[in-house]
């Protein structure tokens, strides 16, 4: 199943509005019917065919009946199964971005060398903050060269990635059996960035990125709302749903109002073109676990 967005993938990191590319009409052969879709899932579809990526794949454009109402509202139920289902989720972000490859650095190079330098375990919980825009301090407790940079380079991706910012990716990825992300034909797994996510908060190394990124920001005319923390919820709740209990945080005979209440919580921040998706974009996390479908 296909994890994507709709229209332009990147935005602009001051303004927030969307880097729109020269786009010609696209469009797919399905069922020996022409089909218009819009560039960024003709840029994944492509990319797909070229790294070798094959098998039956679920796109929203093109399973369902986008002119049907009615059809729409029923598939709209069933996301949640179809994302957990799903043998794989493919996670598109967009076309190759140079900054991604500072984020794929942060997982390879980063995360083994920063756990090492605190001693961790492979789940960690809880760890003092350290100032990690000090070149130096990457040089020497790393043993990493441009550490800062490279830091600040994965913000500026992270912010500038439309895909990041969309309700749905939720129970896409939340939900998903497996994940993989790719930008361009260069892929990561999603339980990398998951890792990396998790680490970077209960240290509050995110914010010593973002706080200075964000008053950078600010300076320069910053007219959108900037995360003051690096990566989403999002990010954390997969790894932590997939890997630890969290059911067991939520005690008592209304477990599962509370379990909703949190994965509402996901979404509140995030973008759609409806108001009704921040709800509809989570139900299927909470529908997994404790609610039953046909009520």
């Amino acid at each position: 199943a296909l994890s994507y967005t709709w229209g332009s993938p990147y935005q602009d990191i001051l303004t927030g509005d969307p880097i729109v590319p020269p786009e010609a009409p696209r469009q797919i052969s399905c069922n020996m019917t022409l089909l218009p879709i819009g560039q960024n899932l003709h840029d994944a579809l492509k990319t797909f065919k070229e790294v070798g990526i094959g098998g039956l794949l679920w796109v929203d454009a093109l399973c369902i009946n986008q002119a049907d109402l009615d059809e729409r509202a029923a598939q709209v139920a069933l996301m949640g199964q179809l994302y957990s289902m799903a043998g794989e989720v493919l996670v598109w972000l967009g076309p190759s971005e140079k900054r991604f490859k500072d984020l794929v650095w942060a997982t390879k190079e980063f995360l083994p060398a920063f756990k090492g330098h605190l001693n961790l375990p492979d789940s960690p919980t809880a760890f003092p903050p350290l100032h990690v825009l000090d070149s130096r301090w990457g040089r020497k407790a790393l043993g990493l060269e441009d550490v800062p940079t490279r830091l600040l380079s994965m913000a500026q991706f992270y912010i500038s990635c439309r895909w990041f910012t969309r309700a749905w990716v939720a129970q896409e990825v939340t939900l998903a059996n497996n994940a993989v992300i790719l930008c361009g034909p260069e892929m990561l797994r999603w339980d990398e960035l998951g890792l990396l996510a998790v680490l970077m908060r209960v240290t509050r190394v995110d914010t010593g990125i973002m706080g200075p990124f964000w008053h950078r920001l600010k300076e320069k005319g910053c007219r959108r709302k900037v995360p003051f923390t690096l990566f989403s919820e999002v990010i954390q709740w997969r790894t932590m749903f997939v890997y630890e209990p969290w059911i067991e945080c939520f005690p008592g005979p209304n477990r599962d109002i509370a379990w909703l209440w949190a994965s509402i919580l996901l979404s509140r921040e995030s973008q759609c073109a409806d108001e009704r998706d921040h709800i509809y974009s989570v139900l299927g996390i909470a529908a997994t676990q404790f609610i039953n479908p046909s009520s």
